[in-house]
């Protein structure tokens, strides 16, 4: 099943809307690759780049909304840090050879992906959106 981005979870334009779907872009090249069979250590790589652009994304994203002041920052934040723990305990499973990128956790990533943007980044994005229209 690839993995498409849906326009449904796309709000407003710039950086972090490009972000998701560059994310969701390393999350195809990952299930490409292990559809053609590519050994876990290369599909480790291409695991590193995401979470390497996750990591970027998601503190640029925070950093804008503690500087808006978004009032539920918190729990916005709690999301993120729950899903980089899972994915950093889980890519270290991976590097100890105690777990494999399979379909199904790359189904589970992108669902993820997929809720949070669709719901708790359109809610974020139209506060800041208020923001920028209030006068």
């Amino acid at each position: 099943m690839p993995f498409t981005w849906p326009e449904d979870c796309t709000y407003g334009d710039g950086t972090m809307a490009e972000e998701h779907r560059e994310l969701i872009g390393l999350v195809r090249k990952l299930e490409e690759g292990l559809h053609a069979g590519l050994a876990q250590a290369e599909l480790l790589a291409r695991m590193d780049r995401a979470l390497a652009l996750l990591r970027t994304h998601l503190d640029a994203e925070e950093a804008a909304l503690r500087a808006a002041g978004y009032p539920h920052l918190g729990a916005h934040r709690a999301q993120h840090d729950d899903m980089t723990r899972a994915l950093l305990e889980f890519r270290a499973n991976v590097g100890a050879g105690t777990a494999q990128i399979t379909e199904s956790v790359l189904h589970f990533v992108f669902q993820w992906f997929r809720t949070h943007s669709k719901y708790e980044d359109r809610a974020a994005a139209e506060y800041l959106r208020s923001l920028a229209a209030a006068p």
